[in-house]
């Protein structure tokens, strides 16, 4: 009882400490009060929380005491649970290890030729700490048996930035204007980027979606509808085209499954809306909102920058994270010109993914290697999810419907990736690339388990 109050004082002590993030230690002490209720497991929605809420914070020392504490929390569970006998460690698929394997070697060939060997090995120490601390989570999962609480834990931190970017808006004014602003969900000294939180509520969108479909209890079913709401309307304020898009393949795909009427329906709503746009006042709203007049958003710029360095790094890549520095130099613009300031402005802005899609970005980093590999993960990815969602259909309702909804997750991942290089791997930066490896972690736990099942009946 007496650590239990103590832990309570360290809790408040901290939050004084560091005043302006006061409410986010007395949510910390909500959930261990929670634990004492529901058990440890609480514990892993916490880190889970915290990494996708603070970990983008401008404040340095909060964010190390975030990993750390993180880190010690979730390694304290698994050796808790685990030992240290590693014949009882959960086995990851084969398939899943020789991927990872493949981007690790990427990143080291990538490093030896390059001439940012520094900026390199900090990325590759950051990408083997990444994937140690999946592989924490994804132990964790196959113990409890709980992917209904990480799945909840998505929509936990959900609501927190559908409150924050709801807040923002209204604090503008409704000012369509503040969509446009990079960083959008600003509260305080909390940064997180308008396109990965739109990334964000597209997955929590989908997995709403499928619980509305698979509950039949009215109370429930309106409860879902409002959530549901709420995460549109904080889609919709993050502007993000990229993620409405992926929205709508995730949503086709989910209803292709589940129910092809919807799923026409769905179509004819698409065609409506476009047929809208024939009335002059909703199309000037519709292309102010998504900005149709720069549709191209300075990428037409990146994408020749991006196509002049690959012939000069194609093979082994710049270096992780170095390929600004190429794109400089083969730059096919005069220096001082509108569109060579442009690029500037942007590289400097960003810390790496200059290409602005996914599998350019491993391309011009990390080479042919990385090329390769940021093909293969979608279809290890798909060809796990497939064949979930192909066994679980007639063998389990409730499984049957999270395959879908994980694997509908994931497209709108790879969709983005065209698109956007952030949001499946880029070296391990937690707010960005935790979301979907956890995804994946799930795609993972339910193919071992399917395989467990075939095997146990044959």
């Amino acid at each position: 009882m007496a650590i239990k109050y103590s832990s309570y004082l360290l809790i408040l002590v901290l939050g004084l400490v560091f005043l302006p993030y006061l409410p986010i230690f007395v949510g910390v002490a909500i959930l261990l009060y929670l634990g004492t209720i529901y058990g440890e497991k609480i514990l892993i929605v916490a880190t889970m929380i915290l990494f996708l809420t603070l970990t983008s914070s401008a404040n340095d020392v909060l964010r190390v005491f975030v990993q750390f504490g993180n880190f010690a929390i979730l390694a304290f569970l698994f050796f808790k649970n685990y030992g240290f006998e590693y014949k009882k460690y959960p086995k990851i698929p084969l398939n899943v290890i020789y991927i990872i394997i493949l981007y690790l070697a990427a990143i080291l060939i990538s490093i030896t030729f390059s001439n940012y060997k520094e900026l390199g090995v900090v990325q590759l120490n950051r990408t083997i700490i990444f994937f140690v601390l999946i592989y924490l989570y994804y132990s964790l999962l196959v113990h409890y048996e709980a992917p209904e609480l990480f799945l909840s834990s998505f929509v936990i931190i959900g609501l927190f930035f559908s409150f924050i970017l709801i807040y923002q808006f209204l604090k503008n004014g409704f000012s369509l204007f503040s969509l446009t602003n990079d960083y959008f969900g600003e509260i305080k000294q909390l940064y997180v980027h308008k396109n990965t939180l739109g990334s964000y509520f597209t997955v929590v969108i989908l997995f709403l979606i499928l619980l509305i479909q698979y509950y039949a209890q009215k109370l429930t079913k309106y409860t879902l509808i409002l959530l549901l709401t709420l995460f549109l309307i904080g889609l919709l304020i993050t502007n993000s085209r990229a993620s409405l898009m992926a929205l709508a393949i995730g949503i086709a795909f989910v209803f292709y499954h589940l129910n092809k009427k919807v799923l026409i329906r769905f179509v004819y709503s698409i065609i409506g809306m476009f047929s809208l746009l024939l009335i002059k006042p909703i199309y000037e709203l519709v292309a102010f909102y998504f900005r149709i007049d720069s549709l191209a958003a300075g990428r037409d710029h990146i994408y020749d920058a991006t196509w002049a360095a690959i012939p000069h790094v194609w093979v082994t890549g710049a270096g992780p994270g170095a390929a600004k520095f190429f794109m400089f130099q083969y730059y096919p613009y005069l220096i001082n010109s509108p569109e060579y300031l442009y690029w500037e402005y942007y590289s400097i802005k960003s810390e790496f993914g200059h290409a602005h899609n996914f599998y350019l970005f491993c391309l011009t980093d990390l080479g042919l290697l990385g090329f390769v590999f940021s093909i293969l993960l979608p279809i290890v990815f798909f060809i796990f999810g497939n064949r979930c969602i192909k066994y679980y259909k007639n063998v389990n309702l409730r499984d049957y419907f999270i395959s879908v909804g994980l694997t509908s997750m994931g497209i709108t991942y790879f969709f983005r990736g065209f698109f956007e290089y952030a949001g499946i791997i880029s070296y391990g930066y937690l707010s960005i690339d935790l979301p979907f490896w956890i995804i994946f972690s799930l795609i993972i736990y339910y193919y071992n388990k399917m395989r467990n099942e075939i095997k146990y009946n044959d």
